[in-house]
């Protein structure tokens, strides 16, 4: 039963997070310390190589500066935990608007969001339901001429 209870409110928190999707965006249209995805050019790719451990076309990371002729993105290389902080190395790139073939942003997807967030609900009650057994006021017997619904809902189920 535990287990379950555990799966459930994995299940919830996962749903929690959000869906993101990325959208094209006009560089110039672009928020400041926004969450992007760069598709650049192979030849910038191949300049890029060595300060971000290898090569790919694909920059995601955080638009920190934006001028006329290009944007500066903030991109992370790796994380690391120590103790109760994670820390990440990011590197800063900057990118031309001559070698970006792409610029997408980062935005929260509120249709698949809450479509999964419903289905994890309505899981986790009928799942809620099958194991306890039913309703929990029809469990409960009455007891002298109180006739009024009790529903008792259990806060700590987790």
């Amino acid at each position: 039963m535990f287990a379950w209870k555990r799966g459930a409110l994995i299940l919830a928190l996962l749903a929690a997070n959000g869906c993101y999707v990325y959208q094209p965006v006009r560089p110039g249209d672009a928020m400041l310390d926004a969450r992007v995805r760069a598709t650049v050019s192979a030849e910038k790719a191949a300049e890029l190589a060595p300060a971000m451990r290898g090569i790919s076309t694909q920059l995601r990371g955080t638009l920190t500066e934006r001028d006329a002729e290009g944007v500066l993105l903030e991109v992370p290389l790796f994380g690391g935990t120590a103790g109760m902080s994670s820390q990440a190395l990011k590197n800063r790139v900057y990118v031309p608007f001559s070698d970006l073939v792409t610029l997408e942003s980062r935005t929260l997807s509120k249709w698949r969001t809450f479509t999964v967030l419903g289905a994890v609900v309505a899981g986790v009650t009928a799942g809620w339901v099958i194991v306890d057994g039913g309703d929990p006021v029809a469990d409960k017997p009455k007891t002298g001429t109180d006739n009024a619904m009790i529903l008792r809902i259990p806060i700590g189920i987790f």
